[in-house]
């Protein structure tokens, strides 16, 4: 009896195929189609870039946000990670899934709502959700759930833009409030702080902890590379979790680092040397950050199961296609013509309403911001948003638009600004701002008034009784504000202040932004307009303790002028108010 020494054949993990050539093919066909729908009916918006497609939109989002342009590499991200897995894909067993067809459907339904209501960040989600269905429509749901992971990636190709400013908001402020409180008690620095702007006693040295500079917008960048490195390093999802979660934490950590760095060198050589600290050294945030992360990760590798490229045992090398995915592919692609005609014939019927607010053919100006010997004015707007010069007892002049408000809007912005002097000489900045066919020219007003120093100290929805053209309560966000600054004399002292603002279009009049937008969606998914709603804001500075004086004035004022320059309500026609309450 002969003595065979059995061997273990080895793994050829290369031998595997990827996809098959059925596969593939329809998967193509499929992704054509609805990469297409994307490219000439992706996106309904009118400003910024007059485009249909959503990713010539998702490329000016791009360029116009340092934080966001981690987008353009997390395609290369997933791919290169569906490579390394390959071995390990080649071996689930795939038979296309109907189901996988519904949720398609589902993604384009989302997709239409989103170029409905003129929100190309959800036809990105749409876009980007669409694409792992079509697949669980070709390859099946056991291959959904293997490639999850690299998938969710594709949410950081969602470009925050302005918002990721008011998500990272606090995140400054915490920043800005460690970095001169380390400054102070650990280093005996003389530095005080305003909202996001730092400054010494001396006067020597102003820093501002802008988003573009404050290198929290670059925490989306920051949590895509620690999200990969997580799912790649890690196999338990808690130890992942570990890694995500450290992500806020250390960018303020990294920042606060480069903040105290700004103001120590600020004190030592000035405003020039700490200004080119601030700007070159940046990447602090992502020294420290993924410092923290690779500590964290040797600390938390023990006991963690193998990484992608470690499976153990053989892999199988039988047949895993099981089926051909024709018919639910060719649904598919139905599904994406069926949308395609009706986005490309939505469009025609989708309209601008009227203004809430009296427009009038008078140009708006340019401020000069220093400048001399021009020999005339630089017009911003060819008509403005009328107010009245002149109100009982009350007497205004005209405030010039600053280039970095008009030039940054929408160009078919309408503004109206004029300073109002009470009787009794409290001076009243009054601005209204209309909004065209891009619903991006108003923007949340809380955001502006931080970062320019002033901290909500209350904010509330109150109601202004109007008597004409009809009796009716005008519902308005009521803000206290305070800010310390520098007076004439170089001494800091605490200011207070009241802003009062509201939102008004055609027949419809509310406080606060969420409102605001819930009923510009509705008008547009119910009745196809795009309401012209105007942003109509009152602020004035006062001392401490004077706030509600300066109500009553600011009241006043609302009272005598929205009668005037106000177009809703109609007498005789129906029009909503958002109830008065507490915010």
């Amino acid at each position: 009896m002969s003595e065979a020494v059995e061997k273990e054949e080895p793994r050829k993990t290369r031998d595997a195929p990827f996809l098959s050539r059925q596969e593939a093919g329809w998967l193509v066909a499929v992704l054509t189609g609805w990469v297409a729908l994307f490219q000439f009916f992706g996106n309904s918006t009118f400003g910024y870039v007059d485009t249909p497609s959503l990713f010539q939109w998702l490329s000016n989002a791009y360029d116009h946000a340092d934080g966001d342009q981690i987008g353009y590499l997390v395609p290369f991200a997933i791919g290169g990670i569906l490579w390394m897995k390959r071995e390990e894909l080649a071996a689930v067993p795939r038979k296309p899934w109907w189901p996988g067809v519904i949720l398609v459907l589902g993604c384009l339904l989302t997709h239409v709502v989103g170029f409905v209501i003129q929100q190309p960040r959800v036809s990105v989600v749409a876009l980007a959700l669409g694409i792992f269905c079509i697949t669980g429509v070709v390859l099946g749901w056991r291959w959904m759930k293997a490639t999850l992971f690299p998938m969710v990636l594709m949410a950081f190709c969602v470009p925050l833009g302005q918002m990721g400013d008011a998500l990272t908001f606090p995140l400054r402020m915490v920043v800005t409030t460690l970095a001169v409180g380390f400054s102070k008690t650990i280093l005996g620095l003389d530095v005080l702080r305003n909202g996001s702007m730092i400054f010494n006693a001396a006067g020597s040295y102003q820093y501002d902890v802008a988003p573009a500079c404050s290198g929290i917008r670059s925490l989306t960048a920051l949590a895509c590379l620690i999200t990969v490195f997580a799912f790649i390093r890690f196999h338990s999802a808690w130890r992942r979790g570990v890694l995500i979660a450290l992500v806020v934490p250390l960018a303020v950590l990294g920042n606060t680092a480069r903040i105290i760095a700004v103001i120590v060198t600020g004190e030592m050589a000035g405003q020039q040397a700490g200004a080119a600290i601030e700007q070159k050294l940046g990447f602090i945030t992502f020294l420290v950050a993924l410092g923290g992360v690779l500590l964290a990760g040797r600390w938390l590798e023990k006991g963690d199961m193998p990484r992608i490229g470690e499976l153990p045992g053989p892999v199988s090398h039988d047949p895993v296609a099981v089926g051909n995915p024709r018919w639910r592919a060719v649904a598919c692609v139905g599904l994406v013509m069926v949308a395609a005609v009706f986005l490309a014939n939505w469009s025609r019927f989708q309209v601008l309403g009227k203004p809430g607010v009296r427009v009038v053919k008078e140009p708006v100006y340019s401020a000069l911001t220093g400048k001399t010997n021009v020999p005339e004015r630089e017009v911003a707007g060819t008509n403005s948003v009328f107010l009245p010069a002149v109100l009982p007892g009350i007497v205004s002049t005209v405030i010039d638009l600053h280039p970095s408000v008009w030039k940054t809007l929408p160009g078919d912005t309408t503004y109206g600004q004029r300073l109002y002097r009470m009787e009794s000489g409290l001076p009243v900045q009054t601005t209204v701002v209309l909004m065209g066919s891009d619903r991006t020219s108003i923007h949340k007003p809380e955001f502006c008034l931080a970062g320019q120093g002033f901290t909500i100290l209350e904010a509330k929805v109150i109601g202004i009784p109007i008597s004409a053209p009809v009796e009716y309560v005008l519902p308005a966000m009521h803000m206290k504000v305070r800010s310390e600054r520098r007076n004439a004399a170089g001494e800091v002292e605490t200011v207070e202040g009241v802003y009062l603002f509201w939102f008004v279009a055609d027949g419809k009049i509310a406080a606060k932004h969420s409102t605001r937008m819930a009923w510009m969606a509705k008008d547009l998914l119910t009745k196809g307009t795009l309401q012209r709603w105007a942003y109509v804001s009152c602020f004035a500075v006062c001392p401490p303790g004077r706030t509600e004086e300066v109500t009553q004035q600011i009241t006043r004022l609302v009272q005598r002028a929205v009668p005037r320059f106000q177009t809703t309500p109609v007498e005789g026609a129906a029009f909503e108010v958002e109830p008065v309450g507490n915010r």
